[in-house]
């Protein structure tokens, strides 16, 4: 890999007192976009791993549902039916 080749051109150029070559910046450059990429990278995993938790933990904590009695639409809504509403019929007066 381009680690230890990296290195490598640093302490000679430590040690020559020289400037880096332009190979060093750019190889410096890419290991440092590779380091900002594994770091977003270990963000996320961490963030969707912590979010999965939570998520996890709020089902288990909501109590579930019971199920309802009557499956039949019409007969639910005679169930609910509200005698005070009646019809108007405009020939009743």
């Amino acid at each position: 890999m381009f680690i230890p080749n990296l290195i490598a051109s640093l302490t000679l150029a430590q040690t020559n007192q020289d400037s880096l070559p332009p190979e060093a910046y750019q190889q410096i450059s890419s290991l440092t976009l590779f380091v900002a990429i594994l770091g977003l990278l270990v963000i996320m995993v961490l963030s969707i791993i912590l979010v999965l938790r939570r998520s996890h933990r709020r089902k288990q904590a909501m109590p579930k549902p019971e199920p309802t009695e009557h499956t039949d639409a019409w007969a639910e809504s005679g169930r609910r039916f509200d005698n005070s509403i009646v019809e108007i019929d405009p020939n009743e007066d």
